[in-house]
């Protein structure tokens, strides 16, 4: 026979510290989702600014080559 306890649901001391345990492994693998994605994008945007970098440096190249033609 259910107890007056049971029917009103009320959960005992290590039913909620094992909830909160288990809320907190979840929240803790879905913010290590989300640094692993973010690692992702970061190392993609530094590729692409190693590119933009190395451009720039050839344009520089470029640059200082026309000048020194000019300046003869």
């Amino acid at each position: 026979m259910p107890s007056y306890h049971d029917s009103l649901q009320v959960m005992t001391t290590e039913e909620v510290l094992k909830k909160n345990i288990y809320d907190l492994q979840e929240q803790l693998t879905t913010a290590n989702k989300r640094i692993v994605s973010l690692m992702g994008t970061v190392q993609s945007l530094n590729k692409k600014l190693d590119n933009v970098k190395f451009t720039l440096d050839g344009i520089d190249i470029y640059i200082n080559d026309v000048k020194g033609l000019l300046n003869d």
